[in-house]
């Protein structure tokens, strides 16, 4: 083993390794023609035949047992970003800029002075190369091996552009919250005076019949003469009828986004209801944590910044699974945020079109990678819009265990593109092909099909099969994008392809 350890002395393993596996006590000595290769193998050889036999792993670029380093590293470089930034948003504070948000870099502020703007470009440049690194193809295989606990906010919000969009809109986020506060006193004014409205009118109802009865000598009939010779317009003292004092979608202020308050309040009413019952099971959102609170806010600011387009229930399960693991609200914003603009298609939640498209690809790739069971559902009327839409925009967080959803979304957030989410769907509808070949009717495949992912135990098992080409074979991002230009959204709608599609 001693004459082992002299040949290795230039593959780079650390000398102290080497010593200690060579010094250790019953260590037993390598056979002759594994020293015999040593000699002639190359440093990738020898330090695998090196491991094979005293159990030390070399560390090595990449390797497993630099892994942990390099996230060290990674939280050593967003620690100094945040630093820096810290450092700019005091400084600007200090000479009153009006938010202190960060520009491209570029050219400086009009009122920054030399050093600051200096700062600013120096805190851009640094930036873009933590960004550089987590999202290095040669990186991509860590995202698959999962983001160590403590890092996964932070590498999120920095591979995902969260971070940076929060530094280039420094205090947009509070800016928005400012204006739902305004929203919601419109709407609080506008219900005031809609029960107002009611109430003079239910007076003014009382009022015409009383006068109605007595010009009518009462029993009614000359009332109703009088009202149809009105045209329902006036009534005996020349009052307008109760009808025209209903308020109705004109009396609603039209808000800036287009959206009457009317409407508004219907949505916000919408995410009232829906905050509470968001992710129950998790800690943040049972009761006295903050998550719910937090969520209604980020909902709402969420629906200013689309001028309240797009919500949906599944936007609110999403950016609870964000309070849940960011714990900040600006953040988790901000990573919502990044997933509708940087990751997902543009139309994925708002309009739905890419979403239709996506779904439409899906559909082909089970027809040609899993032919006969989806066959076999086809045949019970189960097409791939029934069971794999909410799978696609819940990002399986109904489907899978929040372990399996975490490292799901480590490589959503690390690819910065949602192919690993047609990687999961063949990976499910793999697993339990067998079983669907003996489906009888379609109440029974229903019951199946909507419990794909819930046994699911081990994450790592999950991850591997996605990247096994013989469980899901092999798939591309320009495939999935030549797809999309294949389906376009504008032939589809005017060939009705999706007019069987009408559940979401």
């Amino acid at each position: 083993l001693a004459e082992t350890c002299a040949q290795l002395r230039g593959c780079r393993p650390k000398p102290c390794l080497l010593l200690a596996a060579a010094t250790t006590p019953n260590c037993p000595r390598p056979p002759p023609f594994l020293l015999g290769s040593l000699s002639t193998g190359g440093p990738a050889a020898r330090r695998f035949i090196f491991s094979s036999i005293t159990g030390v792993n070399s560390e090595r670029k990449g390797g497993g047992g630099g892994m942990k380093s390099f996230w060290e590293k990674v939280s050593t470089e967003i620690a100094v970003v945040e630093k820096m930034y810290a450092e700019l948003d005091l400084e600007r504070r200090k000479r009153g800029t009006v938010d202190g948000a960060v520009g491209d870099g570029s050219e400086g502020h009009h009122s920054l002075g030399a050093a600051s703007a200096e700062a600013q470009k120096r805190l851009v440049r640094k930036l873009d190369s933590v960004e550089r690194t987590l999202s290095a193809r040669r990186n991509r295989k860590r995202y698959r091996r999962g983001v160590p606990t403590d890092l996964r906010p932070k590498v999120w919000m920095v591979v995902s552009g969260a971070l940076r969009q929060k530094m280039l809109k420094k205090g947009t986020y509070q800016r928005y919250l400012r204006s739902v506060d305004e929203i919601v006193e419109d709407i609080r004014a506008f219900e005031e005076i809609e029960q107002d409205w009611e109430e003079l009118q239910r007076d003014l109802d009382m009022v015409e019949q009383v006068q109605l009865e007595k010009e009518g000598g009462g029993d009614g009939s000359d009332g109703d003469e009088h009202d149809q010779s009105g045209n329902g317009e006036t009534t005996g003292g020349g009052r307008p009828s109760g009808k025209y004092f209903r308020p109705s979608q004109s009396t609603a202020a039209i808000n800036s986004s287009g959206k009457s308050t009317k409407e508004m309040r219907d949505i916000f009413k919408q995410i009232d209801t829906d905050a509470p019952r968001v992710l129950q099971d998790l800690p943040r959102f049972q009761e006295g944590g903050h998550g719910r609170e937090s969520l209604r806010r980020i909902l709402r600011t969420f629906c200013w910044e689309t001028k309240f387009n797009g919500y949906s229930q599944w936007i609110g399960l999403i950016g609870g699974l964000y309070v849940e693991v960011v714990d900040n609200e600006e953040d988790a914003f901000w990573m919502l945020y990044a997933l509708l603009h940087n990751i997902c298609p543009p139309t994925f939640f708002t309009s739905l079109d890419a979403f239709r498209v996506d779904l439409l690809i899906l559909q082909e790739l089970f027809r040609q990678r899993i032919p006969d069971a989806t066959q076999r559902l086809e045949t019970l009327q189960m097409s791939v819009d029934k069971y794999a839409g909410r799978w696609f925009l819940s990002m399986y967080i109904r489907t899978l265990p929040l372990d399996c959803v975490l490292r799901v979304w480590d490589i959503l957030h690390g690819e910065r593109r949602n192919k690993i989410l047609f990687k999961v769907a063949l990976v499910l509808m793999r697993m339990h092909e067998a079983d669907m070949m003996d489906f009888s009717d379609e109440a029974e495949a229903g019951v199946y099909v909507s419990a794909l992912g819930r046994s699911l135990r081990d994450p790592d098992d999950l991850i591997k099969q996605c990247f096994d080409n013989k469980v899901t074979g092999r798939l591309q991002m320009s495939l999935i994008e030549a797809r999309r230009r294949k389906y376009d959204q504008r032939s589809l709608v005017d060939d009705g392809k999706y007019d069987k599609w009408e559940w979401w």
